[in-house]
């Protein structure tokens, strides 16, 4: 799943949480699940921002003190490792996160699609809203959904098989 994806997963499992700590813990094994399922990721470049986005929207909508919030990070702390990958401080066979490890083998299959992250992230989001009182609206469901189609329609998207290789040849 895409970093924004994770994060709002995890904002959303954050929202059932009563404390912090359950709720960065939640977050992690969330992106386990997440990691399993088929999708399609896209290049780092497109990730990292989407991702920060998405953590700077749970931090103004429900605050940093809140359990959305620490879900939110404890579902995209397991992609630090991506980053240090990226900057050159790990090699790929130290990559220690269960999807993260053996050639892809427990991440999911790509799937060629967007869609179903789309329908998760709208989900997640129509969760975090419900359990904080604020009205759902259209407009904001629509704005995640616009997101991104923008992205998966104009910018390059790739299969867990290529995202190690493209990973290393972007540096």
């Amino acid at each position: 799943m895409g970093g924004a994806v994770h994060a709002l997963i995890g904002a959303a499992i954050g929202s059932l949480m009563k404390n912090k700590a359950g709720a960065f813990a939640a977050g992690v094994v969330s992106h386990a699940v997440a990691d399993v399922l088929p999708h399609r990721d896209c290049s780092p470049a497109v990730e990292a921002p989407l991702m920060a986005a998405a953590v700077a929207m749970i931090a103004k909508w429900r605050g940093i003190d809140s359990p959305e919030f620490w879900g939110a990070l404890g579902a995209i702390a397991p992609d630090a490792e991506h980053a240090l990958l990226i900057s050159g401080l790990i090699d790929a066979d130290h990559e220690i996160f269960p999807t993260h490890i053996h050639d892809g083998k427990y991440h999911g299959p790509d799937s060629g699609e967007r869609l179903s992250q789309v329908l998760i992230a709208a989900a997640a989001c129509v969760v975090v809203m419900k359990r904080s009182g604020q009205p759902v609206s259209d407009e904001k469901a629509i704005s995640v959904d616009k997101l991104l189609h923008d992205i998966d329609k104009n910018e390059k998207c790739v299969g867990p098989a290529e995202q190690n290789q493209l990973s290393l040849t972007e540096r």
